[in-house]
């Protein structure tokens, strides 16, 4: 998929054990493995405690002016943390973006006493089911299945055909105003307004509720993932630059 866009589902659950965490030990002087196994077969699933929301967790660990702040440090340092990651594996192999691109992945990561996150894994076909007997599951899995099947799907389909005037007015200041980009410095308007069509129409799906559930890890902000695909090698760098960051600001005003 060109130009390469990752999107992260901004909700998710953190699984708990069936029992609570304790150093104490047992008769036989052993610890239950439960209070550190969170595999759903572990719990009795009648209960419905096998997980909690994002957003519950951080009300009951996260709360407070304080806490909100702390929140949103740590989950920046998970974007972050997952931007670092997908980087590397599409930087190990030519083309690899090409196996990369269509899919939900779900990732695990494990948070320290210093709130610094840590990848476990990345599952390539989690498992996106009902949560029976673990409503939090379901209420993750449910909207984000709805996304993808009943907005992100149709939005590709409607990027594919004609364009109305509408539509072809905002890609073309789009263009105009991804041209002056330092980063895209001489690329052409129509090779520009080519590829626009189906980043917008996955940004209208995905990013345009009045409140999203999804966050934008690809493109980033000076939009140098379109560079490859216009033909534009080692062109300069906008990390950092006053006049990258005034005209990602252009292309912000001009995109909404």
């Amino acid at each position: 998929m060109q130009p390469l866009r990752l999107y992260l589902y901004l909700q998710g659950y953190a699984r708990l054990a069936p029992l609570n965490y304790t150093t104490a030990r047992g008769k036989n002087r052993t610890l239950d493995r439960k209070v550190h196994i969170t595999n759903r077969s572990q719990h009795n699933k009648k209960t419905g405690r096998c997980a909690k929301t994002l957003d519950d967790l951080q009300k009951a660990l996260f709360h407070g002016v304080a806490g909100r702040k702390a929140w949103k440090v740590l989950w920046g340092r998970i974007e972050e943390l997952l931007r670092r990651s997908f980087l590397a594996v599409l930087g190990s192999m030519p083309r690899l973006e090409e196996r990369l691109c269509g899919k939900v992945y779900g990732v695990d990561v494990i948070i320290d006493a210093r709130q610094w996150p840590h990848l476990l894994e990345v599952n390539r076909a989690p498992a996106i089911d009902s949560g029976v007997g673990c409503p939090e599951i379901r209420e993750v899995h449910e909207p984000l299945a709805r996304d993808i099947l009943e907005a992100l799907l149709p939005g590709h389909a409607a990027a594919a055909t004609a364009v109305t005037a509408l539509a072809s007015r905002r890609v073309g200041r789009l263009a105009e105003a991804l041209r002056r980009h330092p980063g895209l410095e001489g690329t052409s308007a129509a090779a520009l307004q080519k590829v626009l069509p189906p980043v917008l129409s996955e940004k209208d799906a995905l990013l345009s509720a009045k409140k999203p559930r999804w966050s934008v890890l690809f493109p980033t902000a000076d939009w140098q993932e379109l560079a490859p695909l216009l033909g534009i090698r080692n062109g300069p760098s906008s990390g950092g630059q006053p006049a990258a960051a005034a005209a990602s600001e252009r292309v912000a005003t001009e995109v909404a």
